[in-house]
């Protein structure tokens, strides 16, 4: 009689593979959060907590200096480098781990940054590969860490 071929047609299909979708999206989330929180408590390992949230750049700075890049932070004498540049990587690990910083205008709170000793004195340099971020990253360090 009717030549025709019928297709059944389920109205909650779309959203049944949304729903999973979605949920595969949020376990992919999940994961990256555990990773960066296991990076914030090994970068934070010898770092007293009390310490942890706060200005990791306050009153350890003698100069600042433009480098390629970014800035170059010289340490005051009374303050070592290996322990500061400790300070600074654990404070950025707590910022990638929790998506911001406490302070206002933190010059560890940009993308793309590398943080690493200075080859000459006790110096730590924060540079960034992102051309657009270079001026902020300067004015950032500058109000943050002025001596």
């Amino acid at each position: 009689m009717f030549d025709f071929e019928t297709v059944e047609h389920n109205p909650t299909a779309k959203h049944y593979w949304l729903a999973r979708r979605h949920g595969t999206q949020a376990l992919q989330h999940a994961r990256a959060a555990a990773r960066l929180r296991q990076q914030e408590a090994a970068m934070c390992r010898n770092v007293a907590g009390s310490t942890r949230g706060t200005c990791p750049l306050s009153g350890r700075v003698a100069r600042i200096a433009d480098i390629a890049g970014g800035v170059r932070l010289q340490l005051r004498k009374r303050d070592h480098d290996k322990p500061t540049l400790a300070r600074v990587r654990c404070h950025r690990a707590r910022i990638e781990a929790t998506g911001r910083s406490a302070m206002k205008d933190c010059p560890l709170d940009l993308p793309a940054l590398t943080i690493r000793l200075a080859k000459q004195g006790a110096a730590i340099e924060i540079t960034t590969s992102k051309a657009a971020f270079v001026t902020t990253l300067r004015a950032r360090a500058r109000a943050c860490a002025t001596p």
